[in-house]
């Protein structure tokens, strides 16, 4: 196994989001022992210096591999099955993804992967750690009837940044001017405020930090995407 350093934000928010789906939980132990498990063909990156998803601590790698989707997962399946730790390994699929999941007691890690737009394969490996969960602190002040899913936070060289996902029942409209409101009040300057037929988008900006999101109508209300960015970590 070799590993270089990277930061891939919009990878790291769709691999995040099928981890999480599919259950991947409980990594209690040092981090780097999850990777020594890792083929000498796969080449990790590192994700940010810190990610969190709805308050509990994960570590992914990224990689690329000019194999097919079968070669890398069989590479894995050999390792981990033969490796330092041992335990059961579950082979899944998800649309285009191929995934393992190995449990191991209190431990567990995940590998997905798929083909790749310019040939060969992408993936992911993810580390949970649930018994260090905390509960997040939003950045922002949202409006009482913003219903939040999901919050992702990452770290990446001294900056920080925390994605939310939400959900309202009131019309994009509607609740587009709650969040300006709330913003306001909160002593944020908004800089952009634009609306066309079935979305809006909101730019803010106080001090250092900077506040990003897009709302989108929805069958039953509006859905709501921000992202704040700001010095440190979460």
């Amino acid at each position: 196994m070799r590993s270089k350093q990277g930061f891939l934000p919009d990878a790291v928010r769709q691999g995040i989001a099928l981890f999480v789906f599919l259950g991947a939980t409980l990594f209690s132990n040092p981090a780097w022992s999850g990777w020594l498990d890792t083929p000498d063909s796969i080449d990790l990156q590192s994700v940010g210096d810190d990610v969190r998803f709805n308050g509990t601590p994960m570590s992914m790698r990224y990689f690329v591999s000019p194999s097919s989707t079968e070669e890398v997962i069989a590479q894995f399946k050999q390792a981990w099955e033969r490796g330092h730790v041992r335990g059961s390994v579950v082979d899944s699929k998800l649309g285009s993804w191929a995934v393992l999941n190995q449990s191991l007691g209190d431990t567990h890690r995940s590998v997905q992967v798929r083909p790749a737009p310019n040939g060969g394969v992408e993936g992911y490996v993810a580390l949970t750690s649930p018994t260090l969960t905390r509960e997040p602190q939003l950045r922002v002040r949202l409006p009482s009837d913003l219903q939040v899913v999901s919050v992702m936070e990452s770290s990446d060289q001294g900056r920080g940044s925390q994605q939310v996902t939400a959900m309202s029942r009131r019309s994009l409209d509607g609740i587009s001017m709650s969040m300006q409101n709330a913003l306001r009040s909160a002593g944020w300057n908004i800089k952009v405020a634009k609306r066309d037929a079935n979305s809006a988008r909101l730019s803010a900006d106080k001090g250092k930090q900077e506040f990003d999101a897009v709302l989108t109508a929805a069958q039953k209300g509006t859905a709501v995407m921000m992202n704040t960015v700001f010095d440190g970590k979460p």
